[in-house]
């Protein structure tokens, strides 16, 4: 598939920008990717172009910085910026290092369960109990797509439970309450 482009490329049998437009998409991508290779400053890499003439100016405008003989060679790119190095850490440095480790603390498994056991298992704490009502605040739908369908599910004096049995979400009650499209009491 793509033998035609790397022949076009090396013997420069392209004439103008109108020979591109007989390639496909992804023949013009390929060819941009290559070419993007033989020159420099090299652009990015693409996956696919917004539309074919914007393909065809791009991969025109690399053609176009192409030597145009052997002798010709691209220019090499500019040199990297020496890196810097940093100083290493003196002993009092890494003694210092060291105690502040050892005097953490790690929490032993037990803690850890206590806390469990506790009632805390992470997460968010309920904000509301399934047997709190429900008040609509709103007359029309606020919300959109998804979040639309769980607001239609509710119906002034339905239960938080209630709601959450028809598939509504916790964090959808907290939203609509602190935007103030519902009241929960």
């Amino acid at each position: 598939m793509t033998k035609h482009i790397d022949d076009a490329i090396e013997q420069r049998t392209w004439k103008s920008a109108d020979d591109l437009r007989t390639l496909k998409g992804p023949e013009l991508v390929y060819a941009f990717n290559g070419l993007r290779l033989l020159v420099t400053p090299s652009p990015k890499e693409v996956g696919k172009f917004a539309d074919k003439e914007t393909a065809v100016k791009r991969v025109w405008a690399l053609y176009e910085q192409l030597p145009n003989s052997q002798n010709d060679v691209p220019p090499s790119p500019p040199e990297e910026a020496p890196v810097e190095t940093v100083p290493e850490a003196t002993d009092n440095e890494e003694a210092d290092m060291a105690t502040k480790k050892a005097t953490k603390k790690a929490k032993t498994p037990k803690e850890k369960k206590a806390k469990t056991e506790a009632g805390k298992r992470g997460g968010r704490s309920p904000k509301f109990t399934a047997d709190m009502k429900i008040t609509k605040l709103v007359s029309e739908n606020p919300f959109r797509a998804g979040a639309a369908k769980r607001f239609d599910l509710i119906r002034d004096g339905m239960t938080v439970g209630k709601y959450l049995e028809l598939g509504g979400l916790m964090a959808d009650l907290r939203w609509d309450v602190k935007v103030k499209a519902i009241k929960i009491t």
